[in-house]
């Protein structure tokens, strides 16, 4: 492994495990913040976007990661511009569509009882936001800039979070509602993309003088197959949280997701070196 690996994999690492400390802080303090149901409730809502925010970057999330380091090592800049910018429209314009679908099926089956205008507000901007920061994220960390990918949603949208939930529970004696959460939850994204994309521009604007060129048709039916696989595993990561919440009841939901989390504190170091492999090892097979 080579020294630039070794580096970029430390930072990545700490990054993420101090990322990890954080979410697992946060959602604790959910637990002991909300009624068993509420956060069952919670549980079980998280799990559908986790889904649905799979599908809405078809793929591209994870193909950025690895063909936007060719590129720009093989001066291909309009390229790198045009990949990125095709993926993060892709992944709004098919956000927003699929944030509607999971809304409506939520009123459909009735599957939480009424759907909030809270937790309307905060699906949507979840699934709309999320591939887009994956996007980002992945095109920074192809360009070995860990810190500068990872700070602002692995640490600060957490911390942000964390924050306003303590601000609210000072001011609040009665239990914080599933509705409630997902306000807070979607602020912290929304900030957090906002400040994120200022950050994003700083990075990348000496890369992005050029026009951008595209090849749409290959970049999708490259990302497609990989947005299939990813949405195999993730719905065999979370569907068992549904399952339970149909079957059996919310509260059961909640307890189990509670010990998934203790659980996916032991998967961290190998999805960091996934990461920070994927676009050397891509680079490295052009050669």
């Amino acid at each position: 492994m080579s020294d630039s690996l070794k580096k970029g994999a430390v930072k990545l690492l700490t990054i993420r495990l101090v990322g990890k400390a954080l979410a697992f802080f946060l959602f604790m303090l959910l637990a002991r913040q909300m009624t068993v149901s509420s956060y069952g409730e919670l549980m079980y809502l998280f799990s559908l976007i986790a889904i649905f925010t799979v599908i809405s970057p078809l793929g591209l999330d994870v193909l950025i990661l690895r063909r936007a380091n060719t590129f720009i090592a093989e001066k291909q800049y309009g390229n790198a511009k045009g990949l990125y910018q095709f993926s993060s429209r892709i992944s709004l314009l098919v956000g927003s569509v699929l944030a509607v679908l999971m809304i409506v099926g939520l009123e459909v089956t009735n599957g939480i009882g009424n759907v909030s205008r809270e937790m309307i507000i905060g699906i949507y901007a979840i699934i709309t936001l999320t591939g887009y920061m994956a996007i980002r994220r992945n095109f920074l960390l192809s360009l070995k800039k860990s810190i500068a990918a990872e700070l602002p949603e692995t640490v600060i949208r957490p911390i942000l979070a964390i924050i306003i939930i303590l601000f609210v529970v000072a001011f609040n004696d009665t239990s914080l509602s599933a509705s409630l959460v997902m306000i807070i939850v979607a602020v912290s994204w929304i900030v957090v993309t906002v400040s994120g994309k200022l950050w994003f521009d700083q990075q990348v604007t000496p890369l992005f003088s050029r026009p951008a060129k595209y090849q749409t048709h290959t970049w999708i039916m490259s990302g497609m197959p990989i947005m299939v696989t990813t949405l195999g595993f993730t719905s065999m990561a979370e569907i068992d949280i549904i399952i339970l919440a149909n079957m059996s009841s919310v509260e059961d939901s909640a307890v189990y997701s509670v010990a998934v989390r203790y659980m996916q504190l032991f998967s961290l170091p190998l999805g960091v070196m996934q990461s920070i492999s994927a676009s050397s090892l891509a680079l490295y097979h052009q050669r």
